[in-house]
């Protein structure tokens, strides 16, 4: 494992930015005050979304990252119903939900729903993007 850093690094990056002191600004920002509320549209705005701590700063989580608080309340709410009803009839709501959310994601890419794939994760679509070339040749 080479103990330079690669030219593209992170390390590099915050050398480049003054030995970490361009990072103050930063931890300023991400400082927020329990007591007061963010500007609507401001990036402490969107960091309140979010659950983890503020002393955390996801950066590169790969494909294990946090959700803003919206989401993991209804993801939550939705796995309360599945614990309240099993059966296979039920989950024909969570085919028009996926159905919904097709058509909201493809308003917003201006695109027809027949358009989007919705996937559980990257290697889901991955795979079916190896499937379609495979058969297309």
């Amino acid at each position: 494992m080479p103990t330079t850093p690669r030219p593209d690094s992170r390390r590099r990056f915050l050398k480049q930015l003054g030995g970490g002191l361009g990072l103050l600004p930063v931890t300023a920002a991400l400082g927020r005050g329990a007591d007061r509320q963010p500007d609507v549209g401001s990036w402490d705005a969107v960091r309140a979304q979010f659950p983890f701590e503020d002393a955390v700063v996801p950066m590169n989580a790969g494909n294990l990252c946090p959700s803003p608080m919206r989401v993991v309340r209804h993801q939550n709410a939705l796995a309360g119903q599945i614990e309240i009803d099993v059966s296979h009839g039920h989950r024909d709501g969570f085919r028009a939900l996926i159905e919904a959310s097709r058509t909201q994601v493809a308003g917003h890419l201006h695109t027809d729903p027949e358009e989007i794939a919705l996937v559980r994760n990257t290697t889901e679509a991955n795979a079916a993007v190896g499937a379609l070339r495979d058969r297309l040749g």
